[in-house]
């Protein structure tokens, strides 16, 4: 049985900026994983082991911003080759 931890006292105001936080994180993660899903669907997305994608998802879920470089290696490193106007 796992000992009881202490309580740690917490404001009623605090408790709705915490819940509010919380809330928008949610909705923001969840936003998150729908374009995620669209971007797979968009780039035949191929995330098992290997497959390339994640080095793309990497980028999105980054804690740094992402710049048009990054998005470059990183479809570099998934394997994807933008083809010019004139061979489309």
């Amino acid at each position: 049985m796992m000992p009881e931890q202490e309580r740690k006292p917490l404001s009623r105001d605090d408790y709705l900026k915490a819940l509010a936080l919380v809330t928008l994180g949610n909705d923001y993660a969840r936003k998150g994983y729908e374009i995620e899903a669209a971007l797979k669907r968009l780039l035949n997305g191929d995330d098992s082991f290997g497959g390339g994608f994640g080095h793309i998802t990497d980028m999105m879920y980054s804690s740094e911003p992402a710049t048009v470089a990054d998005f470059d290696e990183a479809m570099k490193r998934a394997s994807y080759v933008m083809l010019d106007a004139q061979s489309a």
